[in-house]
């Protein structure tokens, strides 16, 4: 599956829920490359993903800008996913996801939500503005080891976003 060269910009205020631009299911070898994603159709406060995606493996997302209400990447099942050169805003996935590199990525004003995940989320030469670089959950209430490195990553935090953590790990017996 190649995504390549889309531009998407939503209007505002249209009252949906639970949209998604594109929604990507049991594939392997998925692409995206140059896209420019601004909004989902839901509103405020209303979930809704640009990329809705379960049970891929082998994911690369190179140079793709994207920001939504309720965040960009609503996932489950990925596995062996790399993101290069990526603007985000949030980044998620959940029910047993399989190692995650991030490579000179900015991540701005939500947060990466992690559940079930194990093996490495590695995050190089990434810079992380108001956002909290890595929340663990306890969703599908499964704990799965995984090992997190941060390597050469610059920190950003404006008191007035309210930002009270760089990483946030809850709801875990041990």
């Amino acid at each position: 599956v190649l995504l390549r060269n889309i531009s998407v910009t939503t209007p505002s205020k249209t009252g949906i829920v639970a949209d998604m631009l594109f929604r990507i299911r049991n594939s392997t070898n998925v692409t995206f490359e140059n896209l420019h994603i601004q909004g989902t159709y839901s509103d405020v406060g209303k979930y809704g993903y640009a990329f809705n995606m379960n049970n891929v493996w082998n994911h690369i997302a190179n140079n793709v800008y994207a920001d939504a209400f309720w965040g960009v990447y609503g996932t489950n099942n990925m596995n062996n996913v790399t993101l290069t050169r990526c603007n985000i805003n949030r980044f998620d996935i959940h029910c047993y996801g399989r190692d995650v590199v991030s490579r000179n990525c900015v991540f701005h004003d939500l947060y990466n939500q992690f559940s079930s995940v194990y093996g490495k989320i590695i995050f190089e030469n990434c810079t992380f503005t108001n956002f909290i670089a890595y929340l663990n959950a306890n969703s599908y209430n499964a704990f799965v080891p995984v090992d997190v490195e941060f390597v050469n990553c610059t920190f950003i935090v404006n008191k007035k976003k309210k930002i009270t953590s760089l990483t946030k790990i809850y709801g875990l017996t041990d």
